[in-house]
Protein backbone atom coordinates (compact mmCIF):
# COMPACT_ATOMS: atom_id res chain seq x y z
CA UNK A 1 0.00 0.00 0.00
CA UNK A 2 1.65 3.00 -1.25
CA UNK A 3 1.22 6.15 0.71
CA UNK A 4 -1.51 5.74 2.90
CA UNK A 5 -2.63 9.04 4.73
CA UNK A 6 -5.28 9.00 7.29
CA UNK A 7 -7.97 11.72 7.55
CA UNK A 8 -10.50 11.42 10.47
CA UNK A 9 -13.50 13.21 9.02
CA UNK A 10 -16.21 14.66 11.63
CA UNK A 11 -19.42 16.32 11.34
CA UNK A 12 -22.41 15.99 13.49
CA UNK A 13 -24.62 18.62 11.64
CA UNK A 14 -26.25 16.30 9.44
CA UNK A 15 -29.85 16.41 9.29
CA UNK A 16 -31.89 15.00 6.62
CA UNK A 17 -34.05 11.87 5.43
CA UNK A 18 -30.75 10.96 2.87
CA UNK A 19 -28.07 8.75 4.08
CA UNK A 20 -24.58 10.66 3.74
CA UNK A 21 -23.10 9.97 0.49
CA UNK A 22 -19.07 9.69 -0.29
CA UNK A 23 -19.36 13.70 -0.58
CA UNK A 24 -20.49 14.11 2.94
CA UNK A 25 -18.98 11.49 5.38
CA UNK A 26 -19.67 11.13 9.03
CA UNK A 27 -16.94 8.62 10.42
CA UNK A 28 -16.48 8.37 14.15
CA UNK A 29 -13.57 6.50 14.40
CA UNK A 30 -13.47 5.05 10.85
CA UNK A 31 -10.63 6.57 8.92
CA UNK A 32 -10.38 7.06 5.43
CA UNK A 33 -7.28 6.34 3.32
CA UNK A 34 -6.53 7.27 0.29
CA UNK A 35 -4.97 4.09 -1.77
CA UNK A 36 -3.24 4.69 -5.18
CA UNK A 37 -6.35 7.00 -6.16
CA UNK A 38 -9.03 4.85 -4.31
CA UNK A 39 -11.16 5.93 -1.17
CA UNK A 40 -10.92 2.76 1.34
CA UNK A 41 -13.38 3.20 4.33
CA UNK A 42 -12.25 1.38 8.19
CA UNK A 43 -14.32 0.23 10.36
CA UNK A 44 -12.20 -2.20 12.66
CA UNK A 45 -10.70 -5.10 10.57
CA UNK A 46 -13.43 -3.99 7.91
CA UNK A 47 -12.31 -2.59 4.97
CA UNK A 48 -14.50 -1.33 2.21
CA UNK A 49 -12.81 -0.46 -1.40
CA UNK A 50 -16.09 1.80 -2.58
CA UNK A 51 -14.52 1.73 -6.35
CA UNK A 52 -13.41 -1.83 -6.73
CA UNK A 53 -16.57 -3.09 -4.61
CA UNK A 54 -14.97 -5.01 -2.63
CA UNK A 55 -15.09 -5.66 1.36
CA UNK A 56 -12.07 -7.61 3.68
CA UNK A 57 -12.27 -8.27 6.93
CA UNK A 58 -8.42 -9.11 8.50
CA UNK A 59 -7.49 -8.92 4.97
CA UNK A 60 -9.73 -11.58 3.98
CA UNK A 61 -12.08 -10.79 0.72
CA UNK A 62 -16.03 -10.86 2.30
CA UNK A 63 -18.45 -11.82 -0.77
CA UNK A 64 -21.38 -9.34 -0.15
CA UNK A 65 -24.09 -9.01 -2.75
CA UNK A 66 -24.47 -5.58 -4.47
CA UNK A 67 -27.26 -4.79 -2.00
CA UNK A 68 -25.34 -5.75 1.39
CA UNK A 69 -22.35 -3.91 -0.18
CA UNK A 70 -24.35 -0.72 -0.69
CA UNK A 71 -25.99 -1.11 2.99
CA UNK A 72 -22.73 -1.57 4.58
CA UNK A 73 -21.14 1.37 2.94
CA UNK A 74 -24.19 3.43 4.13
CA UNK A 75 -23.92 2.17 7.76
CA UNK A 76 -20.22 2.64 8.01
CA UNK A 77 -20.44 6.18 6.08
CA UNK A 78 -23.58 7.28 8.88
CA UNK A 79 -21.44 5.90 11.50
CA UNK A 80 -23.70 6.45 15.24
CA UNK A 81 -26.82 8.10 13.34
CA UNK A 82 -29.89 5.59 13.26
CA UNK A 83 -30.84 5.22 9.59
CA UNK A 84 -34.50 3.79 9.33
CA UNK A 85 -35.31 1.32 7.24
CA UNK A 86 -37.00 3.71 4.63
CA UNK A 87 -33.23 5.46 4.10
CA UNK A 88 -31.67 2.20 3.63
CA UNK A 89 -34.54 1.40 0.95
CA UNK A 90 -32.85 4.23 -1.16
CA UNK A 91 -29.53 3.11 -0.66
CA UNK A 92 -30.23 -0.75 -1.81
CA UNK A 93 -33.25 -0.47 -3.74
CA UNK A 94 -34.20 2.14 -5.88
CA UNK A 95 -38.12 0.67 -5.56
CA UNK A 96 -39.68 2.08 -2.98
CA UNK A 97 -42.00 -1.08 -2.88
CA UNK A 98 -40.19 -3.66 -1.59
CA UNK A 99 -40.96 -4.78 1.92
CA UNK A 100 -39.13 -2.74 4.56
CA UNK A 101 -38.57 -6.59 6.26
CA UNK A 102 -36.20 -7.12 3.46
CA UNK A 103 -33.79 -5.24 4.85
CA UNK A 104 -33.85 -6.88 8.43
CA UNK A 105 -32.97 -9.98 6.40
CA UNK A 106 -29.87 -8.56 4.65
CA UNK A 107 -28.50 -6.66 7.70
CA UNK A 108 -29.02 -10.27 9.56
CA UNK A 109 -26.79 -11.49 6.35
CA UNK A 110 -24.38 -8.41 6.63
CA UNK A 111 -23.82 -9.83 10.68
CA UNK A 112 -23.29 -13.47 9.02
CA UNK A 113 -20.66 -12.81 7.15
CA UNK A 114 -18.80 -9.86 8.62
CA UNK A 115 -19.31 -11.53 12.81
CA UNK A 116 -18.94 -9.67 15.99
CA UNK A 117 -16.79 -6.94 14.91
CA UNK A 118 -20.03 -5.28 12.85
CA UNK A 119 -21.96 -3.75 15.24
CA UNK A 120 -25.04 -3.01 14.04
CA UNK A 121 -27.63 -2.32 16.60
CA UNK A 122 -31.43 -2.94 16.10
CA UNK A 123 -33.79 0.35 17.27
CA UNK A 124 -37.10 -1.59 17.14
CA UNK A 125 -40.07 0.02 15.05
CA UNK A 126 -37.08 3.12 13.78
CA UNK A 127 -34.22 0.97 11.98
CA UNK A 128 -30.52 0.67 12.63
CA UNK A 129 -27.25 1.98 13.86
CA UNK A 130 -23.74 1.12 12.94
CA UNK A 131 -21.79 1.44 16.42
CA UNK A 132 -18.30 3.18 16.78
CA UNK A 133 -15.78 1.42 17.99
CA UNK A 134 -14.57 2.49 21.40
CA UNK A 135 -10.43 2.68 21.03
Amino acid sequence: MKSMQANLILDSHHNSDTPKTNSQPFPIKTREFKIENEEVLVYGPIKILEDQRRCYKNNELIELTRREFNLLTALVENLGRVLNRRQLLKVAWENSHISTKTIDVHIANLRKKLGEELRISSLRGIGYRLEPICS
